[in-house]
């Protein structure tokens, strides 16, 4: 009997575990499976010590565990108040905890069996992924990225930590993701070397974020089998020098930890220039456009600035209007972090004369609500895209509303300008339906979306783009660990997202009879077309570099660098310090000059060469956007 009940169990069980495969995609169906094998199987085992009566029913199981446990409960208390010797009112009490007790002990053991089978679920589940994506914290944003991620690759694991906080509704929506919600923090998770983890630091207080985020980092580096692990961390953009200051230590521990800091404002501002790149249109001289951006808070100055390196090409012409009740301090902290698109003084920005200004950037300094707001709109040229960022989400759609009254014709409404406007709360994004023709960016679903936030295709890019300057055709551990600095990858990621623009501008020339790539090959071949593009790059580094808080260094500077070093760097990652920030037409003397001071201390220093590598960079570009599919619409 002890070997059929065994083997009972084992089929029992085995037929479980088919059915929570075939299940792979429903959690709770898969602990609910588990459940009933195991108890089944338990039941089996014990099946030979209950006495069945031939008369009972399908609940003789039942019955059986009934009478056992009243037949033992009889016994032991009987038992053990003879040998204490209780008195009545003492055997009474007695009887009726220890009766308690043997009520509440299948309830505990049931409890016992579906956390032990909940367990094993997700242990077997774990064993299927090769790729675990870890999230810190149950909030509205981690959800988001999860439920994104989960359309995006399906077959990889998604964990959430700390959850006891969250509401059951948030709990909901992360199961639906088809995620595994754990009672434990991430840094006890057991990590094998033959899985990829992907870490989220995402906390809804920023500041603990940055904590974890070193919490994490000390218990990657103390593995003894160092593991393949990505931290990606979320942070707004006025923590940067806390993360420069992150990245430095852990640039000091070792190559063991990956880390990305996802820019939160940035990524608002990519997905609405994603929307801008579709809208914009693009002849052989460049983009030629008006742009007018209405609040510039830190999501309109986000827009700016994205505009303003992303879009620099030769010939490229543009007009920005911005209109802020503040636009004065905006406009003297703008001029102070790229000088090259403010080379006139302050003043001239508030006038509509473009003399001696390289690009036509007007700052209008008035509120929206007042009447000199629809005066401006007169005065100036219909807008090819029109962006309302002001930080009430009611007064975005009241305005965005009213230009579309202003700028629509009486007999055709499509004669409205492209507008976007900013719609970020749930409690109003119902004014959406119903509206005219608005494209909304900034809610939590578009922010939050994995493709729009963690770019996983232009990452692929980036580490083309940040080999190349290494002229190695393999990626390394070396070159891995660099790249992930956060001084490189922030580069990277925009010298990746900047050829996107780049090809759309070679192929506005390209003859309808011949095949794109075939055509931008045969450009590039060209060196005077090469030197052309290549000139433009070190315009848009330059710019970019500026408004991430880089400084030219002087050759002062430099030489102290260089003396530090040995000649071997002339740059300062910390004090955010470059030599080679200067205009292109005075680029080939500093180079000259950067060259002579390095090999004053090292004269076997190889030359700088940023103008060679700004035209090897242009000419990796089928490499570069080949890496992997970027989409285009």
């Amino acid at each position: 009997m002890a070997l059929i009940a065994i083997l009972v169990s084992v089929v029992i069980l085995l037929i479980g575990f088919w059915f929570v495969r075939k299940n792979r995609g429903d959690l709770k169906k898969q602990s609910l499976i588990m459940t009933a094998a195991i108890s089944l199987s338990i039941t089996c085992l014990t099946f030979q010590y209950f006495q069945l009566s031939a008369h009972n029913t399908l609940f003789a199981t039942l019955a059986a565990i009934r009478y056992g446990t009243q037949a033992i409960t009889m016994n032991v208390n009987g038992d053990i108040a003879y040998s204490l010797n209780l008195s009545q009112p003492l055997f009474t009490i007695y009887s009726l905890l220890l009766s308690a007790l043997y009520i509440l002990g299948p309830l505990c053991a049931s409890m016992f069996i579906l956390g032990f089978s909940r367990s094993v679920v997700e242990y077997l589940r774990f064993r299927q992924k090769g790729h675990v994506h870890v999230f810190s914290e149950l909030n509205e944003r981690s959800v988001v990225i999860a439920s994104s991620l989960y359309k995006k690759r399906p077959d990889s694991m998604r964990v959430f930590c700390q959850t006891e906080n969250a509401s059951e509704a948030l709990k909901t929506k992360a199961r639906a993701s088809h995620s595994l919600l754990v009672r434990y923090d991430e840094t006890k998770l057991r990590l094998r070397k033959k899985r990829k983890y992907h870490f989220y630091e995402i906390f809804d207080d920023h500041n603990l974020t940055l904590k974890r985020t070193a919490e994490l980092v000390s218990v990657l580096n103390k593995q003894k089998k160092p593991v393949s692990a990505t931290t990606r961390v979320f942070i707004n953009h006025d923590q940067l020098e806390m993360v420069r200051n992150i990245d430095e230590r852990i640039n000091a521990d070792g190559y063991n930890v990956r880390i990305r800091y996802i820019d939160e404002n940035q990524a608002e501002a990519t997905e609405l220039f994603h929307h801008m790149m579709n809208t914009m249109q693009i002849g052989q001289k460049g983009y030629h456009y008006n742009l007018l951006i209405i609040g510039c808070g830190q999501c309109g100055l986000s827009i700016f600035r994205t505009a303003a390196w992303l879009m620099v090409l030769p010939e490229s012409t543009y007009t920005i209007h911005l209109v802020d009740k503040n636009a004065r301090t905006i406009a003297s902290n703008l001029k102070e972090e790229c000088p090259e698109f403010f080379n006139a003084p302050l003043e001239a920005y508030f006038t509509d004369d473009p003399t001696g200004k390289n690009y036509d950037i007007v700052f209008h300094d008035l509120d929206v609500k007042n009447a000199a707001f629809s005066d401006l709109l007169n005065t100036i040229s219909v807008p090819d895209l029109i962006v309302v960022a002001l930080k009430e989400d009611n007064l975005n759609h009241q305005i965005a509303t009213k230009l579309c009254r202003i700028f629509a014709s009486e007999s055709d409404a499509l004669s409205v300008p492209p507008l976007a406007a900013r719609m970020r709360s749930k409690e109003t994004s119902t004014l959406i339906s119903g509206s005219a023709p608005i494209y909304y960016f900034g809610s939590i679903e578009k922010r939050y979306d994995y493709n729009n936030l963690i770019h996983p295709e232009l990452e692929e890019a980036a580490k083309v783009v940040h080999r190349s300057y290494y002229r190695s055709n393999e990626w390394t551990p070396e070159i891995e660990h660099e790249f992930y600095r956060y001084v490189n990858y922030e580069s990277s990621f925009g010298q990746a997202l900047a050829m996107i623009a780049r090809r759309r501008y070679i192929l506005a020339s390209k003859p309808s009879n011949i095949d794109s790539d075939a055509w931008i090959k045969e450009k590039l071949s060209d060196e005077k077309y090469l030197s052309f593009l290549g000139f433009a790059e070190h315009d848009r580094w330059n710019a970019y570099q500026r408004i991430n808080g880089w400084r030219c260094a002087s050759l002062e500077q430099t030489r102290v660098i260089a003396e530090s070093t040995g000649g071997a760097k002339v740059k300062n990652d910390a004090l955010l310090l470059h030599p080679a920030m200067v205009s292109c037409q005075e680029l080939q003397k500093r180079e000259e000059d950067i060259d002579s001071i390095r090999r004053q201390y090292n004269p076997e220093a190889k030359g700088v060469g940023y103008i060679q590598s700004d035209r090897y960079i242009v000419g990796c570009m089928p490499e570069i956007l080949q890496s992997e599919p970027i989409e285009e619409s």
